[in-house]
């Protein structure tokens, strides 16, 4: 919708960056403090959490890129 408001582009590139930079600051964030709360505690648990947050941030951050690719395309 926005290209037809928006002619040049501008604001519908500025949208698009700031959706996936949102999204990557908020997934970088979540696993940046479960690695934090491993370094400051070492335990399995703490671990456990490290690598369930793996398992959500690689695919939400690979889907972030997909649809990012599939909107410029």
């Amino acid at each position: 919708m926005l290209p037809s408001i928006d002619s040049e582009g501008n604001s519908t590139g500025r949208q698009m960056i700031g959706y996936y930079l949102s999204g990557a600051l908020l997934l970088g964030i979540g696993i940046l403090a479960c690695a934090v709360g491993f370094s400051l505690q070492c335990s399995r648990a703490r671990a456990r959490a490290v690598l369930r947050a793996s398992l959500i941030y690689l695919p939400a951050l690979l889907t972030l890129l997909l649809l990012d690719g599939i909107s410029h395309g």
